[in-house]
C-alpha cells in the first residue's frame, strides 16, 4: 500500500509502552493490500508476519499479513503475544446539530492524512465522532486543552454561529482534532 518502505510507513503506538501497539493505517484503493510489522522503520530489525489468522510470525519467511479491502484501518498487534487484530472503521460526526440521531460521514484527505467535513454548525452546538456509525468507540475532547480526543471523552462546543471545516487526525499516539471557522 506504500510500496514496502518501512521508513515511510504509517506507525502505530505502544502508549503504556507494554508491547501492544495500536493505531490506524490508511489503505488507499489499488494495490494487494499486504504488509507486515516491522519494530523499526527499516528491515533490519524484528519484522512480523502472518502466523495463521490473528498470529504473528518473527521468521523472516512468515508471508505476509493483509486486509480485504481499502479503508481505514484500526489495528493492535502485540509483538509479546504475537498476536493482531485488524477492524475496519469509519468515522461519522454526530451531534446536537442533528439532534444525536444520524451520522455525517467525513471525508479521507490523503494528502493530509486526515478525515474532515466542512459544515454550518449553531452557536452552542456539540458534536462527537463515531466509529461505524455506533456508540461502541465515540472520540471526544479529553480535557487536557489541547485538542486530544479520548474514548467518551466531552463534547466539543461550538461557540459562534458559522461554517467550520472539522478535521479528525490519527496518526499519533492519540488522535487529535482541529476546529476551523472558516
Amino acid at each position: 500500500y506504500q510500496g514496502w518502505a518501512p521508513d515511510a510507513a504509517t506507525q502505530i503506538w505502544s502508549v503504556a509502552d507494554n508491547g501492544v501497539y495500536s493505531g490506524y493505517v490508511y489503505y488507499p484503493e489499488g494495490g494487494t493490500f499486504e504488509f507486515k510489522f516491522t519494530s523499526a522503520p527499516d528491515w533490519d530489525h524484528t519484522n512480523f508476519g502472518s502466523g495463521g489468522e490473528g498470529v504473528l510470525d518473527t521468521d523472516p519467511g512468515a508471508g505476509n499479513l493483509t486486509v480485504p479491502e481499502f479503508g481505514n484501518y484500526y489495528f493492535t498487534c502485540d509483538t509479546i503475544g504475537l498476536t493482531w487484530t485488524q477492524e475496519k472503521r469509519t468515522f461519522t460526526l454526530i451531534g446536537s446539530f442533528n439532534e444525536w440521531a444520524g451520522d455525517e460521514p467525513l471525508t479521507w484527505d490523503a494528502d493530509n492524512k486526515m478525515f474532515t467535513v466542512t459544515r454550518d454548525f449553531d452557536a452552542a452546538a456539540e458534536f462527537k465522532w463515531r466509529v461505524n456509525a455506533d456508540w461502541v468507540v465515540n472520540l471526544g475532547d479529553s480535557g487536557a486543552g489541547d485538542n486530544t480526543l479520548s474514548q467518551d471523552g466531552g463534547n466539543i462546543i461550538i461557540e459562534e454561529t458559522g461554517n467550520y471545516t472539522v478535521n479528525l487526525f490519527l496518526g499519533g499516539a492519540v488522535p487529535t482534532y482541529e476546529l476551523i471557522q472558516n
